[in-house]
């Protein structure tokens, strides 16, 4: 026995060592990977610039979209491009169209409801991975808005990623990786099926956290 206890602790101290030096904290492919999954997902959404209808006073819910049967008198040019983007999405059967006569306002407006004439979308079973809630700044902090999505972002590869190195208190790293578009939007024209489907690369900052990488 006095012969095989020192051989014994050596090799549970090799294992202590080396359970050490594989540190969850250490940089890896996967860490990164799972960190980069979210901005890859909706790296082909954008919010839908549009003068939105509310019923109420809660603006949480991006959808469905309510819109006033007649535009908006000095609504965005933007306004007008949107109409007809969910408009077609509805004869596409991605957005369920509605029509419903209701009291409603201009979203974010202090003003008296009013019954008007006013158009709902909703995004159908279809419609879902397209038609969705994409968080955008405001002055009161990110919130969601409704977005529509060209095609799923997906991982390539994980190309390079620098040392993390401290960045005013936080441990930060940059990493590289290549993405593309799987199940593009139904209807889109070939040049921009082919653009969205072909990898791209791109760079974005990750911070360290107790529960692992984030974008910052």
């Amino acid at each position: 026995m006095k012969h095989i206890l020192p051989p014994l602790v050596g090799t549970v101290a090799a294992v202590l060592v080396l359970s050490a030096c594989s540190d969850t904290k250490t940089p890896n492919d996967a860490d990164f990977r799972k960190a980069l999954e979210p901005v890859a997902s909706d790296i082909f959404c954008r919010t839908i610039p549009i003068q939105r209808m509310s019923l109420n006073d809660d603006l949480t819910q991006p959808f469905p979209i309510i819109v006033p049967v007649a535009p908006v008198e000095g609504a965005d040019p933007d306004d007008a491009r949107s109409r007809t983007l969910i408009e077609e999405a509805a004869r596409d059967g991605l957005l369920t169209r509605t029509e419903l006569n209701a009291l409603a306002k201009r979203a974010d407006f202090t003003l008296p409801l009013t019954r008007q004439a006013l158009i709902s979308y909703t995004p159908t079973d279809r419609g879902k991975a397209y038609y969705r809630p994409v968080e955008a700044k405001t002055s009161s902090g990110m919130r969601a808005f409704p977005g529509v999505c060209a095609a799923r972002g997906e991982i390539v590869d994980v190309v390079r990623w620098t040392d993390p190195a401290d960045a005013s208190g936080r441990t930060v790293s940059q990493v590289t990786f290549t993405y593309r578009g799987v199940e593009p939007l139904p209807g889109l024209p070939e040049n921009v099926h082919s653009k969205i489907t072909r990898p791209e690369e791109r760079t974005v900052t990750l911070v360290r956290t107790n529960d692992g990488w984030d974008a910052l």
